[in-house]
C-alpha cells in the first residue's frame, strides 16, 4: 500500500513501480484516513507512506498499520528532516526514505520489509 496526500505523487509512484505489478499486488491510496480504511478492510505486507499529510499523517498511519499486522513492513517517505518526529517513529517504521526517493532504493526498501515479515512470520522448526 502506497499513501500520499498528493495525487501527483501516487501517480508518480504507481509509474514508478509499474515494473513490479506482476509480482506485488499494489494500492495507492490519497491521505491518511482512506488508507486506515483500507489498513481495517484488507490484508497488507507493507505500507509505504508519506509522514506529512494534512488530515492524517504518517504517523497516525504507521500506528494503525502496526496495531492491524504487526508484522507488515512499514515505511515512511519523507523531505523533511525532523528529529523529534524520527525519534517518535522508531517504534513504528522499518526504514524512513528521503524523498525523492529513487526506484532502487525504494524497492530494495521493499524487499527488505517484505523478508523481514517472512522471517518473523515463519513457522517454527519441529
Amino acid at each position: 500500500m502506497f499513501v500520499d496526500d498528493d495525487q501527483d505523487v501516487l501517480s508518480g509512484m504507481k509509474n514508478m513501480m509499474f515494473r513490479d505489478r506482476a509480482r506485488w499486488d499494489m494500492v495507492f491510496l490519497c491521505g491518511g484516513p482512506p488508507a486506515i480504511d483500507y489498513l481495517n478492510t484488507y490484508p497488507f505486507d507493507v505500507v509505504v507512506s508519506d509522514m506529512r499529510m494534512p488530515e492524517m499523517d504518517g504517523e497516525a498511519v504507521m500506528a494503525a498499520a502496526r496495531l492491524v499486522s504487526p508484522h507488515a513492513g512499514r515505511i515512511v517517505l519523507s523531505g523533511y528532516a525532523d528529529a523529534e518526529a524520527r525519534l517518535r517513529l522508531v517504534p513504528l517504521v522499518d526504514q524512513w526514505l528521503g524523498k525523492p526517493c529513487g526506484v532502487v532504493e525504494l524497492r530494495a526498501a521493499i524487499e527488505k520489509a517484505l523478508a523481514r515479515r517472512a522471517a518473523a512470520t515463519a513457522p517454527e522448526p519441529t
